[in-house]
């Protein structure tokens, strides 16, 4: 969970290195990482995660898409009441979803997921 806002000084926490290139895509200047939430998520269950400002993401791993010669991993995200989403992450992948507004700013997930080895 990232905490970014929109400011005239730009910074990123160090915690962050490894996305900071997409991060400079999005509309915010400062990014600070708050959490990072963790779960194993069992196919067809569902997680319920907390972050800040008495906020939740439900998780739901909905299974394995193979359809498109790639291992993609099918999930249902919802943050209530501002996102509900399907999408699918590449086994191993991630993806940066702009989510609720947060203090004078908004909360960024940064959304990956990968296949448990056996």
């Amino acid at each position: 969970v990232i905490y970014a806002i929109k400011d005239a000084t730009k910074s990123s926490d160090p915690a962050l290195e490894d996305i900071r290139k997409e991060l400079e895509d999005l509309p915010f200047s400062k990014f600070r990482l708050l959490d990072r939430l963790e779960s194993d998520v069992p196919i067809n269950s569902a997680v319920e995660l907390q972050f800040p400002g008495k906020q939740s993401i439900s998780v739901r791993f909905q299974g394995i898409d193979t359809s498109k010669g790639k291992t993609m991993l099918a999930l249902q995200l919802a943050v209530k009441p501002v996102l509900n989403i399907e999408m699918r992450v590449a086994d191993g992948g991630r993806t940066l979803l702009i989510g609720p507004p947060y203090l004078e700013g908004t909360l960024i997930l940064d959304v990956s997921a990968k296949l448990k080895e056996k």
